[in-house]
Protein backbone atom coordinates (compact mmCIF):
# COMPACT_ATOMS: atom_id res chain seq x y z
CA UNK A 1 0.00 0.00 0.00
CA UNK A 2 1.11 3.56 -0.98
CA UNK A 3 2.25 5.88 1.78
CA UNK A 4 0.55 9.02 2.21
CA UNK A 5 2.59 11.66 0.32
CA UNK A 6 0.43 15.35 1.83
CA UNK A 7 1.18 18.84 1.14
CA UNK A 8 -0.14 20.21 3.87
CA UNK A 9 -3.86 21.82 2.91
CA UNK A 10 -6.65 23.85 5.20
CA UNK A 11 -9.35 21.64 3.68
CA UNK A 12 -8.08 17.88 5.12
CA UNK A 13 -6.65 17.18 8.16
CA UNK A 14 -3.21 14.84 7.54
CA UNK A 15 -5.63 12.28 9.91
CA UNK A 16 -8.44 12.79 7.56
CA UNK A 17 -6.02 12.07 4.22
CA UNK A 18 -4.76 8.84 5.66
CA UNK A 19 -7.99 7.94 6.54
CA UNK A 20 -9.21 8.95 3.07
CA UNK A 21 -6.18 7.44 1.38
CA UNK A 22 -6.45 3.40 3.20
CA UNK A 23 -9.97 3.78 1.41
CA UNK A 24 -9.09 4.70 -1.78
CA UNK A 25 -6.62 2.25 -1.91
CA UNK A 26 -9.07 -0.72 -1.65
CA UNK A 27 -11.03 1.13 -4.82
CA UNK A 28 -7.69 1.16 -6.36
CA UNK A 29 -6.95 -2.80 -5.93
CA UNK A 30 -10.31 -3.43 -7.03
CA UNK A 31 -9.69 -1.49 -10.19
CA UNK A 32 -12.78 1.20 -9.49
CA UNK A 33 -9.56 3.96 -9.34
CA UNK A 34 -7.11 4.50 -12.31
CA UNK A 35 -3.14 4.43 -11.97
CA UNK A 36 -0.89 6.63 -10.35
CA UNK A 37 -0.75 7.08 -6.44
CA UNK A 38 -3.62 7.34 -4.64
CA UNK A 39 -2.46 10.71 -2.73
CA UNK A 40 -1.88 12.31 -6.21
CA UNK A 41 -6.31 12.00 -7.07
CA UNK A 42 -7.07 13.12 -4.22
CA UNK A 43 -4.64 16.39 -4.60
CA UNK A 44 -6.35 16.61 -7.82
CA UNK A 45 -9.95 16.96 -7.04
CA UNK A 46 -8.84 19.62 -4.01
CA UNK A 47 -9.24 22.09 -6.48
CA UNK A 48 -12.92 21.69 -7.12
CA UNK A 49 -13.77 23.19 -3.89
CA UNK A 50 -12.85 26.66 -5.22
CA UNK A 51 -15.18 26.36 -7.86
CA UNK A 52 -18.08 25.37 -5.28
CA UNK A 53 -20.70 28.24 -4.76
CA UNK A 54 -20.49 29.18 -1.26
CA UNK A 55 -23.65 28.73 -0.79
CA UNK A 56 -23.55 24.86 -1.94
CA UNK A 57 -25.87 22.58 -0.26
CA UNK A 58 -26.78 19.68 -2.50
CA UNK A 59 -24.46 18.18 -4.90
CA UNK A 60 -23.85 14.84 -6.66
CA UNK A 61 -21.07 13.21 -8.18
CA UNK A 62 -21.64 11.93 -12.03
CA UNK A 63 -20.74 8.23 -11.97
CA UNK A 64 -18.74 8.04 -8.36
CA UNK A 65 -16.85 5.06 -9.81
CA UNK A 66 -14.06 4.87 -6.64
CA UNK A 67 -15.51 7.90 -5.06
CA UNK A 68 -12.78 10.40 -6.91
CA UNK A 69 -13.95 13.53 -6.41
CA UNK A 70 -17.10 12.95 -4.14
CA UNK A 71 -15.70 11.49 -1.04
CA UNK A 72 -13.09 13.85 -1.76
CA UNK A 73 -14.37 17.02 -1.58
CA UNK A 74 -18.10 15.65 1.25
CA UNK A 75 -14.62 15.21 3.46
CA UNK A 76 -13.61 18.24 3.17
CA UNK A 77 -16.98 20.52 2.88
CA UNK A 78 -19.04 19.09 5.58
CA UNK A 79 -22.08 21.84 5.16
CA UNK A 80 -22.70 19.57 1.86
CA UNK A 81 -24.82 17.05 1.38
CA UNK A 82 -23.90 14.37 -1.45
CA UNK A 83 -25.35 11.88 -3.82
CA UNK A 84 -22.62 9.41 -5.54
CA UNK A 85 -24.70 8.06 -8.52
CA UNK A 86 -23.07 5.11 -10.33
CA UNK A 87 -24.43 3.11 -12.66
CA UNK A 88 -22.29 -0.40 -11.23
CA UNK A 89 -24.13 -2.44 -8.47
CA UNK A 90 -20.18 -3.76 -7.58
CA UNK A 91 -19.10 -0.19 -7.34
CA UNK A 92 -21.94 1.55 -5.73
CA UNK A 93 -21.58 -1.39 -3.08
CA UNK A 94 -18.33 -0.52 -2.54
CA UNK A 95 -19.05 3.29 -2.77
CA UNK A 96 -21.86 2.34 0.83
CA UNK A 97 -18.76 1.16 2.55
CA UNK A 98 -16.61 3.53 2.25
CA UNK A 99 -19.20 6.15 3.08
CA UNK A 100 -19.50 4.14 6.22
CA UNK A 101 -15.92 4.12 6.72
CA UNK A 102 -15.70 7.96 6.49
CA UNK A 103 -18.70 8.22 8.92
CA UNK A 104 -20.18 10.13 6.45
CA UNK A 105 -23.38 8.50 5.98
CA UNK A 106 -25.53 11.33 7.85
CA UNK A 107 -25.00 13.41 4.85
CA UNK A 108 -23.65 11.24 1.84
CA UNK A 109 -26.17 8.78 0.15
CA UNK A 110 -24.61 6.53 -2.53
CA UNK A 111 -27.43 5.61 -5.74
CA UNK A 112 -26.90 2.46 -7.80
CA UNK A 113 -28.68 3.87 -11.44
CA UNK A 114 -27.64 5.01 -14.61
CA UNK A 115 -27.36 8.89 -14.86
CA UNK A 116 -30.09 8.21 -17.91
CA UNK A 117 -32.58 6.74 -15.38
CA UNK A 118 -31.67 8.41 -12.24
CA UNK A 119 -32.51 11.84 -14.07
CA UNK A 120 -36.08 11.18 -14.35
CA UNK A 121 -36.19 10.48 -10.37
CA UNK A 122 -37.13 12.71 -7.95
CA UNK A 123 -33.65 13.76 -8.24
CA UNK A 124 -33.73 15.87 -11.21
CA UNK A 125 -32.99 19.43 -10.90
CA UNK A 126 -32.37 19.52 -7.33
CA UNK A 127 -28.63 20.07 -7.12
CA UNK A 128 -26.54 23.32 -6.81
CA UNK A 129 -23.65 21.49 -8.04
CA UNK A 130 -22.59 18.03 -10.23
CA UNK A 131 -19.07 17.14 -10.76
CA UNK A 132 -17.65 14.60 -13.00
CA UNK A 133 -14.35 12.93 -13.89
CA UNK A 134 -14.35 10.15 -16.36
CA UNK A 135 -17.25 10.40 -17.20
CA UNK A 136 -17.79 10.29 -20.67
CA UNK A 137 -17.22 12.72 -23.65
CA UNK A 138 -18.18 16.70 -23.42
CA UNK A 139 -21.14 15.66 -24.76
CA UNK A 140 -22.27 13.25 -23.03
CA UNK A 141 -21.56 14.94 -19.74
CA UNK A 142 -23.40 17.47 -20.13
CA UNK A 143 -26.66 15.76 -21.46
CA UNK A 144 -26.50 13.76 -18.22
CA UNK A 145 -25.22 16.55 -15.86
CA UNK A 146 -27.55 19.22 -16.81
CA UNK A 147 -30.83 17.34 -16.02
CA UNK A 148 -29.72 17.07 -12.55
CA UNK A 149 -28.92 20.68 -11.74
CA UNK A 150 -31.62 23.49 -10.35
CA UNK A 151 -31.05 26.94 -12.20
CA UNK A 152 -27.74 28.97 -10.95
CA UNK A 153 -26.33 25.49 -10.48
CA UNK A 154 -22.67 24.61 -11.77
CA UNK A 155 -21.63 21.28 -13.70
CA UNK A 156 -17.87 20.83 -12.34
CA UNK A 157 -15.96 18.62 -15.14
CA UNK A 158 -12.81 17.48 -14.58
CA UNK A 159 -10.46 17.90 -18.10
CA UNK A 160 -7.29 16.76 -19.39
CA UNK A 161 -4.35 19.21 -18.92
CA UNK A 162 -4.52 19.63 -23.59
CA UNK A 163 -8.57 20.12 -23.35
CA UNK A 164 -9.92 23.34 -24.74
CA UNK A 165 -12.87 25.18 -23.91
CA UNK A 166 -13.80 24.68 -27.68
CA UNK A 167 -14.81 21.08 -26.40
CA UNK A 168 -17.96 22.71 -25.30
CA UNK A 169 -19.56 24.39 -28.37
CA UNK A 170 -22.35 27.35 -27.18
CA UNK A 171 -24.96 26.11 -29.75
CA UNK A 172 -24.91 22.66 -28.08
CA UNK A 173 -25.15 23.93 -24.26
CA UNK A 174 -27.87 25.92 -25.18
CA UNK A 175 -29.97 23.05 -26.04
CA UNK A 176 -29.55 21.62 -22.68
CA UNK A 177 -29.80 25.35 -20.92
CA UNK A 178 -26.42 25.64 -20.22
CA UNK A 179 -23.71 28.46 -20.97
CA UNK A 180 -20.17 28.09 -20.80
CA UNK A 181 -18.30 29.18 -17.08
CA UNK A 182 -15.01 29.54 -15.93
CA UNK A 183 -12.20 27.54 -17.15
CA UNK A 184 -9.53 26.62 -14.60
CA UNK A 185 -6.10 25.12 -15.74
CA UNK A 186 -3.38 25.26 -12.30
CA UNK A 187 -3.20 23.31 -10.38
CA UNK A 188 -5.91 21.26 -12.03
CA UNK A 189 -7.38 21.71 -15.45
CA UNK A 190 -11.56 22.51 -14.80
CA UNK A 191 -14.42 23.47 -16.83
CA UNK A 192 -17.37 24.96 -15.21
CA UNK A 193 -20.90 24.89 -17.04
CA UNK A 194 -23.43 27.12 -15.72
CA UNK A 195 -27.33 26.01 -15.62
CA UNK A 196 -29.16 29.26 -16.98
CA UNK A 197 -32.62 27.48 -17.35
CA UNK A 198 -33.80 24.36 -16.26
CA UNK A 199 -32.97 21.35 -18.70
CA UNK A 200 -36.13 20.62 -21.72
CA UNK A 201 -37.58 17.68 -20.35
CA UNK A 202 -36.44 15.90 -24.10
CA UNK A 203 -32.83 15.29 -22.13
CA UNK A 204 -31.52 13.27 -21.34
CA UNK A 205 -32.52 10.47 -24.09
CA UNK A 206 -33.00 7.02 -23.18
CA UNK A 207 -29.83 5.12 -21.71
CA UNK A 208 -27.03 4.82 -24.29
CA UNK A 209 -28.21 7.10 -27.00
CA UNK A 210 -26.53 10.34 -25.51
CA UNK A 211 -23.44 8.37 -26.34
CA UNK A 212 -24.20 6.55 -29.72
CA UNK A 213 -25.75 10.32 -31.25
CA UNK A 214 -23.71 12.91 -29.03
CA UNK A 215 -25.44 16.23 -29.21
CA UNK A 216 -21.88 18.01 -30.15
Amino acid sequence: MSQPTYRSSPDLSLEQFAHLTAVLEKAKHRGFLGPGPVGSHIEHALPILTLLSVDSREALDLGSGGGVPGLVLALARPAIHWTLLDGSVTRSSFLLHAVEDLDLSHRVKVTSLRAEDAARTALRGTFDTVTSRSFGAPAVTAECGSPFLAPGGRLIVAEPPDGASSRWPLEGLERLGMALGVRVTSPSTFQVLEQVVPCGNRYPRRTGIPAKRPLF
